[in-house]
């Protein structure tokens, strides 16, 4: 490996203290230098140098490395100036010693590296790190001190926009005449501010040691109080996490467990209200067993909460994400609406899916519900009511099933209902009509699906206008079947059933009999038809 020797015969470092006071001072280094071979006669040409800065003379890992490609050597001597391609931070200068390191034509550093000192009149710099500063005229007396982390004054007043200070800090603006003080004018009082307009007090923050509390006052209301965890507004003393007094009436709005405001009465009378109602607010910290509703609106007459957001309202809780409840007043041609949910778009938005309401549940629960309906109580009782198409993907179960369409001899005065055909089994069923050719034969075709839909097929034929004795010559092969034993030109009519295999009827199977789980047993799904209360009902341990 080839060796160098390099005489440093020259460092200029201009990197000074960033935070100078009146210029930005350059982040650089000139450096100059001679470099020699191991017998030391000076190199020519151009040569690549990688300078870097270590915390200590052995160190392996540097704070800064900068490589110069290409650099010019004349009788040995190169100068470059060091931090103009990879900055020189503070932090590489943080400590009290650095060393500086140069390796030549990707070789070895030569050694040994050179201790980094300072330019003569930069040691003067060094006092600003626990200097008195803002001395006072030309005699040098110290208004301020630190202590090299605080910048403080012992004595004084201090005074902006005046030049007759009448509290530690006083800030005035004459136009308009706004003055903010700091002071400690009362025994009473920890350290206080006090905003004053034309001469007057408009509004004072301060701590009072009577009762261990910050608060905001003005001359007219008590303002806001803040003790503990406790949030008073017009109160003296708060009650609750947030209490509140209406600012017009001298009427407690809270109590010991929360905070309740009523909407405001107007003219006296009951049946108006302001638009927007109450809310409450409880001490979470409350362990007693009575209800308790974090935030609760009530109108009467409007909206008791309203939320707007890209997530108009999210909810989570233990027992409940969204608990709505609603009421019908006498007199009242409302229909009440526990939750009621409107969604649209802009008319430029034409693609995606909109959602009225989307449930969905994950976890480990027994039996999860995205969507849970309960009525009772009422003539007619819906649990769950569509107006529009309804999609299933899983298994629907029910009580029983109809379709229901306006009556077609008299649609504007009636319905017609048909009910749904049961099966123990997963049945589809096909049924058609055919004709007997001159063999007394027919092929009646299936969907191309039949076969791959279905297995254990069962057949039903019947000739209309004459006898036969008509049987299933060939059954379903290659989804068709063939009929035989008529005569030309007799009609049969048709019917084929197959109980489904695909892929969902098999991995989800009608279980016909089943017994029920022990929170069920003595349960009832309509416990009226077996002369039971509703407190039998397989519903009733669910809160509703």
């Amino acid at each position: 490996m080839k060796r160098h020797a390099l005489f440093r015969i020259a460092l200029l470092i201009n990197l000074l203290n960033a935070t100078a006071a009146f210029a930005s001072v350059p982040r650089l280094i000139n450096y100059q230098g001679v470099l020699t071979d191991a017998v030391g006669v000076v190199l020519e040409g151009a040569h690549d140098l990688a300078f870097s800065i270590y915390e200590d003379s052995t160190a392996t890992t540097a704070a800064w490395t900068e490589v110069h490609s290409a650099v010019p050597l004349s009788k040995g001597v190169f100068s470059v100036i060091l931090g103009g391609l990879t900055p020189i931070t503070d932090e590489v200068f943080a400590g009290s010693s650095r060393w500086l390191g140069i390796g030549v034509d990707s070789s070895q550093e030569t050694a040994p590296r050179m201790r980094l000192t300072s330019v003569p009149w930069a040691i003067r710099s060094a006092v600003a790190d626990s200097a008195r500063v803002a001395a006072s005229g030309g005699g040098g007396e110290s208004l301020w001190e630190s202590d090299g982390q605080n910048v403080y004054r012992s004595l004084g007043r201090i005074g902006l926009g005046t030049a007759n200070p009448v509290s530690s800090l006083h800030i005035s603006n004459s136009n308009p005449d706004v003055t903010l003080d700091m002071t400690s004018a009362s025994t009473d009082l920890g350290p206080e501010i006090v905003l004053s307009r034309g001469g007057l007090t408009q509004a004072r923050v301060y701590w009072a040691r009577t009762d261990s509390a910050v608060h905001i006052t003005n001359p007219i209301r008590d303002g806001i109080i803040i003790k503990g965890n406790r949030l008073g507004i017009n109160v003296s003393k708060p009650r609750a996490v947030l209490h509140l007094r209406d600012a017009t009436s001298t009427a407690w709005l809270g109590d010991p467990t929360g905070l309740l405001v009523r909407p405001y009465r107007l003219s006296g009378r009951y049946d108006q209200y302001i638009p927007f109602g109450s809310y409450s607010v409880l001490d979470v910290s409350d362990s007693s067993s009575v209800a308790q509703r974090a935030i609760m609106g009530t109108s009467l007459k409007g909206t008791g909460g309203y939320f707007s957001g890209s997530q108009g309202v999210r909810a989570g809780g233990s027992d409940y994400g969204v608990y709505a409840s609603s009421y019908k007043l006498n007199g009242s041609s409302n229909n009440p609406i526990g939750v009621y949910a409107n969604v649209g778009a802009e008319p430029s938005v034409t693609s995606g899916s909109k959602y009225g309401l989307r449930g969905y549940v994950s976890g480990g629960a027994s039996t999860n519900y995205a969507v849970y309906g309960y009525a009772t109580g009422a003539t007619t009782n819906y649990a769950g009511y569509f107006s529009g198409n309804v999609r299933v993907t899983g298994t629907l179960t029910k009580g029983a099933g109809a379709f229901e369409i306006d009556h077609p001899l008299d649609p504007a005065n009636m319905y017609l209902r048909h009910s749904f055909v049961e099966s123990p089994e997963m049945l589809n069923v096909y049924s058609g009509t055919c004709v007997l050719d001159a063999n007394g034969k027919a092929v009646v075709e299936l969907p191309k699906y039949f076969e791959a839909l279905n297995r254990s097929y069962r057949y039903q034929l019947t000739c209309v206008g004459s006898y036969a004795p008509v049987f299933i010559a060939q059954e379903i092969s290659g989804n068709t079947f063939t009929i035989a034993g008529g005569i030309i030109g007799t009609t049969v009519c048709w019917q084929v059933t197959g109980v489904r295999k695909d892929a969902y009827a098999q991995a989800h199977p009608i279980i016909v009999e089943e017994n029920k789980s022990n929170d069920q047993v003595h349960k009832y799904l309509h416990p009226q038809l077996y002369n039971k209360s509703a407190e039998n009902g397989v519903d009733s341990n669910d809160d509703n």
